[in-house]
């Protein structure tokens, strides 16, 4: 979820199981117009070294969770793009379970955007 500190706010859901997509939309809204979020592409970036927090899912006793990533997503009349910051460290919520919030700079149809997020990571 993403709230600008213009005209825009939106979110996405970007769920990966099995090694299959089975979500990879959402939507935002900027200057009162919605556009839907068609496709998510998320890098994940090792610098600043991500934290390594404890999760006990599936046998795997810790998770790299990262401090930067790029977004870029696909909308119908343009890219939807930033770089994403986690400055605060992560919420365990439960044992499979992260909740997380960031600032972003990035662009969207060629104008510069920014704002705050908030983010979810589960391993179900």
């Amino acid at each position: 979820m993403f709230i600008g500190d213009d005209n825009h706010q939106g979110g996405f859901i970007h769920v990966r199981g099995f090694g299959i997509d089975f979500r990879n939309r959402g939507g935002i809204y900027i200057n009162g117009t919605y556009r839907e979020i068609k496709s998510v592409k998320i890098k994940y970036l090792d610098d600043p070294k991500p934290d390594v927090v404890d999760a006990e899912c599936l046998g795997k006793p810790s998770v790299k969770f990262y401090k930067r990533w790029h977004v870029r997503a696909v909308t119908d009349d343009g890219m939807f793009e930033y770089m994403g910051k986690r400055e605060w460290p992560p919420a365990s919520i439960s044992s499979n379970m992260i909740y997380y919030n960031f600032s972003y700079e990035g662009t969207y149809k060629g104008q510069t955007i920014g704002g705050r997020g908030y983010g979810e990571y589960a391993n179900i």
